[in-house]
């Protein structure tokens, strides 16, 4: 049986967005986990605690950041971005997005997905 190869890239934004903000996550593989192993590492069965970490890139039409997200066992989201960090809304709306797929992870419906890309209007000011 021949093993492959893990071809992991880092987001790589096409355009920035001309308004509000995006976000574009990839699940970094885990070091000591085989390619055919991801979706079985997120269940309580796996022997480890089921944490996935995301590779992030966000995006405004001023700006991109890039950083990284942890997922925890119970859910909890980590976010470490670059300084300065990218806007508060926009890092908010990943760690909800990121909150919502650990639920169905952790409840076994689903692995944890590659990638995930998201956009977002702006807040308005008043």
């Amino acid at each position: 049986m021949t093993r492959r190869v893990s071809t992991f890239q880092a987001p790589q934004l096409q355009s920035p967005p001309g308004t509000g903000g995006r976000v574009e996550l990839r699940l970094r593989p885990s070091p000591e986990a085989a390619p055919a192993d991801h979706a079985d590492a997120a269940s309580p069965e796996a022997g480890s605690a089921p944490v996935a970490i995301y590779v992030a890139r966000w995006a405004t039409s001023e700006r991109t950041w890039d950083g990284e997200i942890q997922v925890d066992a119970d859910g909890r989201v980590q976010i470490r971005a670059a300084d300065p960090p990218p806007p508060a809304w926009l890092t908010e709306f990943s760690a909800q997005l990121l909150r919502t797929t650990a639920r169905s992870v952790l409840g076994g419906s689903a692995p944890w997905p590659r990638r995930l890309t998201r956009w977002r209007a702006a807040p308005t000011t008043s």
